[in-house]
């Protein structure tokens, strides 16, 4: 008998152990959907936001941290699941499913309005015959990106005892790091010079400057989307504004769903019709980032 119990506890344990493994879970507040992650050693808010598929501006805004801090092993840290990052269907690749266990005062469409699914869809993903939930009960409710190479970007690995203590953390098959991205020189169309940036340095150059006690400056009105002429590099943003020196990294913030993108002024905005009333404009292929649906936008400014 006693076998019996130990070999059932046994099984649980190992059942647990795979849901762990297989799958998040998502709490909420304020409404909106989040994962709390437990920071282990050797994590970086870069690696996270690579292998959450969140900007790493979004996270640092949300966890209220800066680029050089760091994060503290065992803290918890919080993770949107939102447009970046969620999937209603599983047969998009590297994907992991997502389960919320419900509280006294849900309700179905509630957490339906919270995933932007349907009704209907949750019960199908969870076998539901009626509408009817119970407080704690566990409910499948999609899909998150992720990368599970946990591979950090926009860092370099450190090498000595810090590295050793990364590759351990990092569960990956075969390498576990990503080759160092070279700068180099591009040159726009416009005739512009400019120095390629990797994924997350304006973030860096503007953060370093709020800590070196510069003077921050803000102010709000219409962005509007410029076409490119040349192809950027990911995560690299240009900007026309007619106060900020050439070279300021200005934050970009869409208060309407909360995004921010990082631009380098590159010049001052160009006497057309278009721009009238403008406050700065953005290289088009910040679009997507910062979740823009028209040419023009509302934007908060701070450089």
């Amino acid at each position: 008998m006693k076998l019996k119990i130990l070999s059932s506890a046994l099984l649980i344990s190992t059942l647990t152990s795979a849901v762990a493994q297989d799958s998040l879970q998502v709490s909420r507040r304020n409404g909106q959907p989040y994962i709390v992650h437990k920071v282990r050693t050797g994590e970086t808010l870069f690696m996270l936001a690579k292998r959450f598929k969140t900007p790493p501006a979004t996270l640092a805004d949300l966890n209220q941290v800066s680029y050089q801090q760091g994060l503290q092993p065992g803290s918890e840290f919080l993770i949107p699941v939102g447009r970046s990052n969620y999937v209603s269907s599983p047969a998009q690749p590297n994907t992991i499913p997502l389960y919320y266990y419900t509280v006294a005062e849900d309700d179905l469409p509630a957490i339906s309005r919270m995933f932007l699914v349907t009704q209907s869809t949750v019960q199908r993903w969870n076998n539901m015959d009626d509408t009817r939930i119970k407080s704690n009960q566990r409910l499948h409710t999609g899909w998150i990106s992720y990368d599970a190479a946990q591979i950090p970007f926009g860092a370099v690995t450190k090498s000595g005892s810090g590295a050793a203590e990364l590759k351990t953390a990092l569960p990956v098959a075969g390498t576990n790091r990503e080759p160092v991205k070279v700068i180099k020189k591009t040159v726009e169309a416009s005739g512009t010079d400019s120095t390629e940036a990797a994924p997350g340095a304006y973030q860096i150059q503007f953060e370093s400057r709020l800590s070196q006690g510069s003077m921050l400056n803000e102010e709000s009105g219409a962005a509007l989307l410029y076409p490119l002429k040349t192809k950027l590099p990911e995560g690299t943003y240009y900007a026309f504004h007619n106060t900020a020196a050439r070279g300021t990294i200005i934050k970009v913030h869409n208060p309407a769903n909360d995004r921010v993108v990082y631009a380098k002024v590159i010049g001052r905005i160009p006497d057309l019709k278009e721009y009238h009333n403008v406050i700065i404009g953005i290289s088009s292929n910040a679009a997507e980032a910062i979740g823009a649906r028209e040419k023009k936008l509302f934007c908060k400014l701070s450089y």
